[in-house]
């Protein structure tokens, strides 16, 4: 097995599948996600069993992993003289980089020769894997590490993600909505279109009747940010026929205005992001033009 010159690291609110982990070389932490009086902790989970019992009626919560747990996961790299890139959710949504913060500055003193970068992807799921991959394309054409990590820091906020939610119940729990607009929310069929700005927060910027209007609020959006010649991602839970259809309209409005077909691919969203979102969601998630500040 080939040995790189240093490891690239993620976690599982990045949405990557075993295939593409292995594919680059990318290790991945499992957080904790507690559920129906279950804990499961997987890197690569099935999430099937995670949307039956959210719709079910539990709330699913992950747990973020402490500094001593991120110093367990990176000591055995850098013991076997390797650095450490690590690539966190957004802090935004959980402190889990500030923790992998606590945990690089202790092992950097254990290990002085070693180095320990932690990147704020300022995005979550697929947006955060892509990230990834691109940290794994660099590295294997040869980009020393601090090179890496700055054009990380460079282009994170070129990262796009849109989403939408099929209910408020999970909005409201996590405090993006409010009792009121919960309420009347509910009442006249409201789906939230919601994206992340470039500080990392995930915040709505719109909202409409329907899921045919939230797929439109979603690609109205999402098409003027979208660079043609990457990868377009459509994020979504068990609702593949909603994610074929936003997909479908993605590549009619691309042919419009490029000659090239999209590439779009499709990766389920997980705890990290369902636990706000709710078991019903679609969203796409592209690099492109840099991402707004409201």
């Amino acid at each position: 097995m080939k040995t790189y010159p240093f490891v690239i690291m993620t976690d599982t609110a990045a949405d990557l599948t075993m295939q593409i982990a292995e594919e680059h070389n990318i290790e991945v932490a499992a957080f904790t996600c507690a559920i129906g009086g279950t804990d499961y902790s997987q890197a690569f989970p099935d999430h099937s069993e995670l949307y039956r019992l959210m719709r079910a009626g539990e709330s699913a919560k992950t747990t973020q992993i402490n500094p001593e747990g991120y110093k367990g996961l990176l000591r055995p790299f850098l013991a076997a003289g390797r650095d450490v890139l690590y690539l966190a959710i957004s802090g935004g949504l959980s402190g889990t980089v500030n923790s992998a913060n606590v945990a690089a500055r202790e092992l950097e003193e254990e290990f002085p020769d070693r180095k320990v970068i932690i990147i704020d992807s300022l995005t979550a799921s697929i947006g955060q894997g892509m990230l990834a991959i691109k940290a794994a394309q660099l590295r294997d054409q040869g980009v020393s590490l601090e090179v890496v990590a700055n054009r990380l820091r460079q282009n994170r906020t070129k990262v796009n993600c849109f989403v939408t939610a099929f209910s408020l119940t999970y909005l409201r729990r996590s405090g993006r909505v409010n009792l009121a607009e919960y309420a009347m929310g509910s009442i006249l069929k409201i789906k939230p279109l919601l994206h992340f700005l470039s500080d990392g927060s995930l915040v709505p910027f719109g909202k409409v009747r329907g899921v045919l209007q939230a797929m439109t609020g979603l690609l109205d959006k999402a098409m003027p940010t979208i660079d043609p010649s990457e990868t377009v991602y459509i994020v979504y839970t068990d609702n593949m026929d909603q994610a074929e259809t936003l997909a479908a309209a993605a590549k009619v409005r691309a042919r419009l205005s490029n000659p090239c077909p999209l590439q779009i691919e499709y990766i389920q969203l997980g705890a990290a992001v369902v636990a706000h979102l709710g078991p019903e969601a679609v969203g796409i998630c592209n690099f492109g033009k840099d991402r707004a500040e409201s």
